[in-house]
């Protein structure tokens, strides 16, 4: 039976007040494979849960499989952020993945038009120093000799209004938070 928080119901009872969960279960882990298998491009950055308690890891790696399966089928899959790469690699399943990165909050701002938060430090006048503060060395070099037409600058991102709930508004998803 499928939790809720906030909207009470028979059918849908609350996670009890101190409560949290801590993964998504079966029939969500079906309802994201089904979904997943469906796109061509994929950005996972973050796991479903508290994957690292193994009671807890087995949406993380339902979705891993997901992905994994999306990308044997073609999909471009790409993994930002440390813990969804320790459950990918975990799960040896990194092999078919499209790009593997690390640096999930970094991948976001790039996704987001707000480029790379490294390359914009580095691009940066005064980063490391600069020639008029009398720095020296390759990276003020490098930031000195930087053209800035090398590292473009993304489109802002065009972030799409959420669709209106199915039951006309009164479900967790919309505007309010209980079923009437």
């Amino acid at each position: 039976m499928p939790l809720t928080r906030d909207c009470c119901t028979d059918e849908n009872p609350c996670i009890p007040a101190g409560r949290y969960g801590v993964d998504i279960g079966p029939e969500s882990s079906e309802l994201f494979r089904r979904e997943l298998l469906a796109c061509r491009t994929i950005f996972w950055n973050g796991p479903m849960g508290k994957f690292e308690v193994p009671e807890f890891s087995r949406g993380t790696l339902a979705v891993a499989k997901a992905l994994d399966e999306a990308s044997r089928q073609g999909a471009v899959t790409i993994i930002g952020g440390g813990d969804s790469v320790a459950a990918v690699t975990a799960a040896g399943l990194a092999e078919h993945i499209s790009h593997i990165s690390t640096g999930g909050g970094a991948s976001l701002e790039l996704i987001e038009g707000r480029g790379m938060p490294g390359l914009r430090a580095l691009l940066r006048p005064h980063a490391y120093g600069s020639a008029a503060a009398g720095a020296d060395g390759p990276a003020a070099a490098a930031v000195k000799h930087a053209p800035a037409a090398e590292v473009p600058a993304a489109p802002p991102a065009e972030v799409p209004a959420s669709p209106a709930p199915r039951d006309g508004g009164g479900s967790c998803c919309g505007p309010r938070k209980c079923c009437g």
